[in-house]
């Protein structure tokens, strides 16, 4: 909140929508030194040490996943447009949140483990449905070790089916880009009807005001022809780089 009020913004539907996305996000750097920091108590170490070791130890994938969300966010803020004024505050908004949850989770988090962590509370053995839980995944991660060393001891055959894959999904992406692409309209706002046709007239640039104006009056009895016209407005302006009264050109 503090960024969304430096920064000018509203509480709106694009900084509501940042809010409500970044929440998953905001946990993520205190998830990760949390449970390193449980790991260094579960090996016999105090929690001040815990807390010191484990938020050290795990700094950098700490950052890691941080930037990589800031990468993704931040350059939606520097959109052009109508669509650029829009997503603005999304994309600050959220570059901005995951920020804070960097340094929350390097600071408030180890400090308050370092508090509320007791020696030995990793130790104790499990029972019930968490020793079920437990042995499960222990089973898991026993067998991801083994594919992690077969993987290993065959990379070459893991790099290239791994690359073919790859390759593999990114043609089944452009060619499913290419042709769905006809099907699919983009635009920036729904289409609407209003109910309303307009048109523009044009005259020379050295005719009268009267001129234009039976013109004008030509075309309201062309429209007024139609059974489904309820309505004609006539507006007279004076045309400045093709705006109505931007300007003293001429009428």
């Amino acid at each position: 909140f503090l960024a969304i009020y430096f920064f000018g913004f509203t509480i709106n539907v694009m900084t509501m929508l940042a809010l409500s996305l970044a929440v998953g996000v905001l946990v993520d750097d205190a998830i990760v030194v949390i449970e390193n920091i449980y790991r260094h108590l579960s090996m016999g170490e105090e929690p001040m040490e815990a807390a010191y070791n484990g938020r050290t130890e795990i700094g950098l994938a700490a950052i890691t996943i941080t930037m990589v969300d800031v990468v993704v966010f931040l350059p939606i803020a520097f959109m052009g447009g109508v669509t650029g004024q829009f997503f603005r505050p999304f994309g600050l908004t959220v570059a901005f949140i995951v920020l804070f949850s960097l340094i929350v989770s390097f600071t408030i988090t180890p400090m308050l483990a370092s508090r509320l962590y007791r020696r030995g509370e990793a130790v104790e053995e499990p029972r019930g449905f968490f020793k079920f839980l437990d042995n499960r995944f222990n089973a898991l991660k026993s067998w991801y070790r083994r594919a992690i060393a077969w993987s290993l001891r065959h990379r070459w055959l893991v790099i290239l089916s791994s690359n073919g894959a790859l390759v593999a999904l990114l043609v089944l992406i452009i060619a499913s880009a290419i042709a769905g692409s006809p099907l699919l309209p983009f635009r920036f706002a729904p289409s609407q009807d209003q109910g309303l046709i307009q048109v523009t007239i044009k005259a020379p640039p050295d005719a009268a005001l009267e001129q234009t104006d039976a013109i004008a009056r030509r075309v309201e009895e062309a429209a007024m022809s139609i059974p489904e016209v309820k309505y004609v407005s006539t507006i007279l302006g004076r045309l400045s780089a093709g705006f109505a009264g931007a300007g003293d050109t001429g009428p």
